[in-house]
């Protein structure tokens, strides 16, 4: 009968039996995005769709933080 992983070891499935393990690099913080964009910005205001103290709200709701719920982060791979 054959062996369960169809492997000499079982760790050896993951890494494709290719050399020593090898150390993963160190997870860090990301770096804080940029919350504006001046070009963006200019081609609503031009469009003249809000009055100076909605588009003041607009662009702070804009900017706000999303809840980590809603938050895109990158996957591992």
């Amino acid at each position: 009968m054959g062996r369960r992983g169809g492997g000499k070891r079982g760790g050896d499935r993951w890494r494709g039996g290719k050399g020593p393990r090898t150390q993963r690099p160190q997870r860090s913080d990301y770096e804080e995005p940029i919350k504006s964009n001046d070009r963006f910005e200019d081609y609503y205001n031009q469009l003249g769709l809000f009055d100076h103290v909605e588009k003041e709200k607009f662009w702070a709701a804009l900017r706000r933080e999303l809840p980590n719920s809603f938050r895109f982060t990158g996957s591992k791979g």
